[in-house]
């Protein structure tokens, strides 16, 4: 098996592999035409030629504790049905992580078809959202406002990407807004696409909250809410009550599971929430996110770390004091508390809030020294969690 990047001139390939693996229709001679843009590793046979399987990864940046980080995106993992189970994917994985510290990768996400699956490689499951479905009448609560404005064809980016980048300094995981992301997420011409994105202002003219949606029959789906106060949640939910003479329902997709939605809202009885289970993640250099993170008070833990990633097979020390943090790391030694790096990864990125109890229910939590394991569970309370694109 031969694993490498593909060739500019052979993204051909990794259509013909995804072709049966996503059951979609290709054209090979266009196929052959295109080009490759972007990251893709593939395993080939030994002939160098024959694709057995490939993963393209997305070279993004990540919202971490109000930073952007290098990510790894992995999306389109395929490997064609003659070649399944002999390997391909562990082997293009292993090629992934190597690459990692050289474009300096420190995390990585992924949308599983299995959440089982994907552990075996170091990923756990961060990112759960949920669907609210309300009559608009729920909304009658909240003033009618009119200080709005339409999104269009690329105009009012700085105010989309001010109110972004303000509500990713309280969420983790949020893709930072490239020119991809106004495409994606706010679409390009609402007259055209009948996707409409309107910024909500303040009484100082400053954008505050925006919503992303469509309408068909009678239904208002929004597909992306970004806020940063209470006042603009209020301000942005204020003008979709204007709809409630051409809409019955509204929809809102991807809402974080705490979100300040569900708080503001008075009325139960005829809300419909589903939840879903979203993306995983996966720590690909440790120690530089423990140095990223900022800590509270005082204290001392010692965490070891157990991966197949020799860069996070360690035993990584944090001493802070008055926002100031001291990290060291060694492969032997006394520590407070060990654990695989699909717990760390879950618990450092506060998808969820533990304490000795919880987290006894964690795989391979093993407690050392209890003061220490309680300073490292307290140094990452439960956290927003969002993720709007799906890749």
């Amino acid at each position: 098996m031969i694993v490498r990047q593909l060739l500019e001139d052979e993204y051909h390939k990794a259509h013909e592999a995804a072709h049966i693996a996503f059951n979609y229709p290709v054209d090979m001679q266009k196929a052959k035409e295109s080009k490759l843009t972007g990251i893709c590793v593939g395993a080939f046979l030994d002939d160098d030629e024959t694709i057995m399987s490939k993963i393209d990864a997305l070279d993004m940046r990540t919202s971490f504790y109000g930073e952007y980080v290098p990510t790894l995106g992995i999306a389109g993992v395929v490997t064609k049905p003659e070649y399944r189970r002999a390997g391909c994917v562990r082997e293009i994985f292993n090629r992934l992580f190597d690459m990692a510290q050289k474009r300096g990768w420190e995390i990585s996400y992924l949308y599983p078809f299995s959440y089982t699956y994907y552990r075996k490689f170091g990923y756990e499951r961060i990112c759960d959202s949920l669907e609210l479905e309300l009559p608009i009448t729920e909304l009658s609560f909240l003033p009618r406002t009119s200080s709005v404005k339409l999104y269009e064809s690329g105009n009012l980016k700085d105010d989309i990407l001010s109110v972004y980048l303000a509500y990713g300094r309280d969420n983790n995981c949020l893709i930072y807004p490239d020119e991809r992301m106004y495409k994606s997420h706010v679409g390009e011409d609402p007259y055209k696409d009948k996707k409409y994105t309107y910024i909500w202002y303040d009484p100082e003219n400053k954008p505050g909250a925006y919503a992303t949606f469509v309408i068909d029959e009678e239904i208002l789906t929004v597909q992306e809410l970004v806020f940063t106060d209470r006042a603009s949640l209020e301000g942005i939910l204020g003008f979709l009550r204007n709809f409630d003479g051409q809409v019955r329902t509204v929809r809102f997709k991807r809402i974080a599971t705490d979100s300040p939605v569900l708080l503001l809202l008075k009325e139960f009885t005829l809300l419909k929430a589903n939840l879903s289970f979203n993306a995983m993640g996966r720590v690909l250099d440790a120690e530089k996110l423990l140095r990223r993170k900022s800590y509270s008070g005082s204290g001392r833990f010692s965490v070891k770390v157990k991966d197949s990633l020799e860069i996070n097979d360690k035993i990584f020390t944090v001493e802070y004091e008055n926002g100031a943090s001291e990290i060291s790391s060694r492969k032997d030694g006394p520590y407070d508390v060990a654990l695989a790096i699909q717990a760390f990864t879950y618990i450092i990125l506060g998808a969820d809030g533990f304490n000795l109890e919880k987290a006894s229910y964690l795989a391979d939590f093993e407690v050392k020294n209890r003061r220490g394991a309680e300073n490292f569970l307290n140094a990452f309370p439960k956290r927003s969690i969002s993720m709007f694109e799906h890749f």
